[in-house]
């Protein structure tokens, strides 16, 4: 598959580019955007702007900043390409954009790209549903420049807990006032931590801790060509981890 890389120039573009040149997944760079271009440092073309690529390609596949969703959506619809958004940190207008789109092109977006993240989810919730009158805090870490706080996996784990097993709790970030039976949601940023979620689910008698821990950013890259790879010959439609999840072993054999 041939794949436009969004961001091309950036830690998880370059990680991504690096990835492909190693053949995972079958996976191959033709050409990148990115608002800083370093043409010298890749083997394919790399333009300043969507609109100014030139050269064809099979899917997209984003590692921008969330800044850039909406002309992303613009220019995937237009082409009629499979877009992979592996950013996080977009506004509820551009939610929006992306279920629109996401009628016209398939779309992969999730914010976590690891297959770690998707499983702790799903034990967060089987474990919240076990212990209905538990307290939930939720602690994230990540790098001290990472653009937004909470990250896009601890607000995604708190919104999937919030509908599985607390429908009238609220999700409390940053300190943010706390009622009985919301979830809180921290952030913490620490030097260039690639990424741990923790969840504390307690009640008087017992605290269950379930944690993640990214070692290194090659994984959401994985996930990410892994995730356009599933998406090859899909229909339109929004698809997430949880479609992948199942299907990652047969993928990339």
């Amino acid at each position: 598959m041939q794949i436009l890389l969004n961001g091309l120039c950036g830690r998880m573009g370059r990680t991504t580019a690096d990835l492909c040149k190693h053949g995972f997944c079958g996976m191959e760079i033709v050409c990148g955007v990115d608002k800083d271009p370093r043409p010298e440092d890749f083997d394919v073309p790399c333009y300043p702007s969507l609109a100014a690529v030139a050269v064809e390609f099979d899917c997209i596949v984003d590692f921008s900043a969330a800044g850039a969703t909406a002309e992303l959506l613009d220019f995937a619809t237009a082409r009629a390409r499979p877009l992979v958004l592996a950013t996080t940190g977009q506004s509820q207008k551009d939610r929006r954009a992306i279920l629109r789109a996401a009628k016209e092109i398939p779309i992969f977006f999730a914010p976590n790209f690891s297959i770690g993240a998707a499983l702790l989810t799903t034990l967060a919730v089987a474990a919240a549903k076990a212990m209905p009158d538990a307290d939930i805090e939720i602690v994230e870490t990540h790098r001290k420049d990472k653009a937004d706080a909470p990250s896009g996996t601890a607000l995604a784990i708190a919104d999937a807990l919030c509908k599985a097993a607390r429908p009238h709790a609220a999700v409390a970030a940053n300190g943010c006032k706390k009622r009985p039976g919301d979830i809180g949601v921290h952030a913490l940023r620490l030097g260039q931590t690639v990424g741990t979620h923790e969840i504390r689910i307690a009640n008087a008698d017992e605290c269950i801790l379930l944690s993640h821990t990214a070692q290194n950013r090659t994984l959401f890259a994985k996930g990410a060509l892994t995730a356009a790879a599933f998406l090859a010959g899909k229909a339109a439609g929004l698809y997430t981890m949880r479609d992948l999840v199942p299907n990652q072993n047969d993928l990339c054999r």
